[in-house]
Parts: structure tokens; sequence; C-alpha cells
């Protein structure tokens, strides 16, 4: 999921992770947040923590989750 993430331009960082999910620096959290929400997915905007801003919480799912959750990224407007 980390590698496929790499090739989006509204993904600017992708912190390292041992846990089941992945935080994500994107240009605009709360734009992108309700992007993916009005796709039918939900993510954690946790812009609202000291030191994250603009970032997003991406739970790591089931590979078909995976799959269509990089699916829709590539639909995100810029």
């Amino acid at each position: 999921l980390e590698q496929e993430l790499k090739q989006f331009d509204f993904i600017t960082k992708i912190y390292p992770s041992d846990a089941n999910f992945l935080l994500v620096v994107v240009d605009n959290a709360n734009k992108r947040y309700d992007q993916f929400l009005d796709a039918g997915i939900v993510l954690r905007n946790r812009s609202h923590l000291q030191g994250c801003k603009n970032t997003l919480r991406v739970t790591v799912g089931t590979p078909k989750e995976n799959i269509k959750f990089i699916e829709i990224c590539k639909t995100i407007d810029l």
C-alpha cells in the first residue's frame, strides 16, 4: 500500500509504520478527507494534533479494500 501511495501528487510524505495504518501528509487534509468521505472511504484527519498538520491516517485493510482505496486515489481531483 505504501509503495502504491507514492505515485499520487497530493500525498507529500508517508511516515514509516509498523502498525496497521499509515500516516500520510497531504496537500490539504480537509479537502482530501471530504473527497474520500464522498467516495465512501472513511479516513482519520489527524491535522488537529500538534505536529500533524495536513495528515490523514489510512488504515491498512484487506487486499480488496486496499485496491478500492488506490482506485479512489486515482480519481481524486487535484
